[in-house]
């Protein structure tokens, strides 16, 4: 982010870890930046589990979150990182990222490229 660019506001990140899952609200009012975070675990069974499970519990931990912090009426833009290691190199992370969604049992290459993402 690149600040004294206009991005002002209230935005969240979410960072999809190996056994956590992270959100942040971060605040950019001109020069100044606050964040206020908060760590879920994810249960093994979840992490074994379905696709559909983890993204499950990745939405009621956002839900709690916005609950939490008075958001649950706002439409906040966000930013979604997945971390796992991996070589960093652009094919690398492609196959960390596919072999990650093929595991949990989520969409497709054919399917996400056919849905409808939203620009940060």
């Amino acid at each position: 982010m690149s600040r004294g660019h206009g991005e002002n506001g209230d935005f969240l990140a979410l960072d999809l870890g190996g056994t956590n899952f992270r959100v942040l609200l971060i605040n950019l009012n001109g020069q100044e930046v606050t964040m206020e975070s908060k760590i879920y675990i994810i249960p093994q069974h979840i992490m074994l589990g379905s696709g559909d499970q983890l993204f499950d519990h990745i939405a009621d931990c956002i839900f709690k979150f916005m609950c939490d912090h008075h958001l649950h009426e706002k439409q906040l833009p966000l930013g979604f990182t997945f971390s796992f290691p991996c070589r960093q190199c652009f094919t690398s992370i492609k196959t960390s990222i596919r072999q990650f969604m093929r595991q949990s049992g989520s969409p497709s290459k054919d399917e996400i490229t056919k849905s409808k993402l939203y620009p940060i």
